[in-house]
């Protein structure tokens, strides 16, 4: 029995010591698979020469898209460069060498003409600060797949291919491709500005700062029609000249941004060229010496609280006299037609969202009124004979409601300002039309305005037209 006892004390022993040789084998194996060893590569020649570089060259990351930038792709000269990276065994991928194999794959394509060289020029100097080659399909991506490592260095590039071709590819004495970005700086001054527009003129004469970065200007003005009471300038007869204030709390680069500007003047007789078809009874006349009055301002925020950027727009004309009859150019008698008192009150707002390149949201809405005389003018009498004489003075004026929305983009090379505008007033006429200024460098331009009207009745409204356009060029000298 004792030996019975001791055969199973001995092969117990020996099961435990298996039991803990293969837990003590997972445990090792476990830690060998949570930790796992990390053998870090030193940094191969190509590496550290790039470290270096980069390290000692004055980094002009700031200027990379204005830097000069082309595209060879000459076969020829990309096979002989291409040979000679060969030939010095200067091809890399990933910092590490590029195999035989591997290169001789890539001939293929070079063989093909399916590669060109992308080139940048240091913004300093002449030198060659990025080389590479790229396939034709990854020329039109934002981030391109290189065949190879781009070199940044000229001093190994120069090395690489030797100084003839080198200085062949600085000086690019071979055909290329230039895609340099050009820069349009479009940013308007505050020292002078000459906005030579027939339909909304502009000529800055004097400036000053007060204190901070605020800035007055004053300037002449001129304005041709009033599109809030659906009067064309080519049919009103009337040119309004003044002299403005504007006022900007602190400068910006858009002029646009003031805090005020406040304008008086004075209304001119003007010509009428292009009439057309156009009846003398649509022909507006002006009848007694006017005054002009206008004033815009960012002045609601002060009102309402989140209300920035809203502008307040006010504007009147109000004609302090009558015309005697022998002022005018008529024949014995006639009948004619004159607004001698408008105002317009509107409140406008840009920059409601952002459309990228085709510009920011805006929009305008407001509410005019304007009076309508119907005059006698007889070469026998001196003064005019009002025909509404009887009517009460507030029934000759015809009010209307406007709207517009649009886009406008400010900078680069190419300006423009395009609205849609709808007006409708209580003697049941109507328009819907664009206005549009477009301008290059912010230099020259084009500003029209289509109107096309709706509810028109010829015999009701003679003074008015179904439909209109007018159009001025734009000169601009800003600085």
């Amino acid at each position: 029995m004792k030996k019975f006892y001791l055969i199973i004390w001995i092969f117990s022993l020996v099961f435990a010591s298996v039991i803990s040789a293969q837990d003590s084998t997972v445990i090792q194996n476990a830690a060998v698979a949570v930790v796992p060893v990390v053998v870090q590569q030193p940094p191969t020649e190509y590496q550290k020469a790039s470290m270096v570089n980069d390290a000692l060259e004055y980094n002009t990351l700031a200027f990379n898209d204005l830097k000069q930038k082309w595209v060879i792709s000459d076969p020829i000269l990309i096979r002989e460069i291409f040979n000679r990276f060969v030939v010095r065994d200067a091809l890399r991928s990933n910092g590490s060498k590029v195999t035989l194999q591997a290169v001789k794959e890539k001939t293929e394509e070079i063989y093909n003409g399916t590669v060109a060289i992308d080139l940048r020029r240091r913004y300093y100097d002449d030198e060659m600060e990025f080389f590479a080659f790229i396939p034709e399909s990854q020329m039109q991506k934002s981030n391109p797949q290189y065949m190879f490592d781009p070199v940044k260095d000229p001093f190994l590039l120069r090395e690489i291919v030797g100084e003839k071709v080198y200085e062949k590819i600085r000086t690019q004495g071979y055909f290329f491709s230039n895609i340099t970005k050009v820069s349009y700086d479009t940013k308007n001054g505050y020292l002078f500005d000459l906005n030579m527009d027939v339909l909304d003129g502009r000529i800055m004469y004097w400036n000053t700062t007060s204190s901070g970065r605020n800035k007055y200007l004053i300037s002449l003005f001129g304005k041709w029609g009033v599109d809030e009471i659906m009067q064309p300038g080519w049919y009103s007869g009337e040119y309004i000249v003044g002299s403005g204030l504007t006022y900007y709390q602190s400068i910006s680069n858009d002029t646009r941004n003031y805090l005020y500007d406040i304008r008086v003047g004075t209304v001119l007789q003007a010509g009428r060229p292009f009439l057309g078809g156009v009846t003398k009874n649509h022909l507006l006349q002006p009848t007694g010496q006017s005054v002009y009055f206008k004033a815009s301002g960012d002045v609601i925020k002060y009102i309402m609280d989140g209300a920035d950027g809203y502008y307040l727009n006010i504007e009147a004309k109000y004609t302090i006299d009558e015309k005697k009859n022998r002022e005018f150019n008529f024949d014995i008698k006639d009948t004619i037609y004159s607004v001698r008192n408008y105002a317009v009150l509107s409140v406008s707002k840009r920059d409601l969202a952002n459309f990228g390149d085709i510009g920011n949201l805006k929009v305008s809405w407001g509410i005019s009124t304007s009076d309508i005389y119907r005059y006698e003018v007889t070469k026998t009498t001196s003064k005019m004979l009002d025909l509404d004489k009887k009517k009460d003075f507030i029934l000759k004026f015809v009010h209307s409601v406007f709207a517009e929305v649009g886009v406008l983009r400010s900078g680069g090379l190419i300006q423009h300002d395009v609205s849609f505008m709808l007006n409708a007033n209580t003697d049941g006429f109507g328009v819907l039309g664009v206005k549009a200024i477009f301008m290059l460098s912010d230099q020259f331009g084009l500003d029209m305005r289509i109107m096309k009207g709706f509810g028109w009745d010829a015999k009701k409204l003679p003074y008015r037209t179904d439909s209109y356009m007018v159009f001025s060029p734009i000169l601009r000298i800003n600085y």
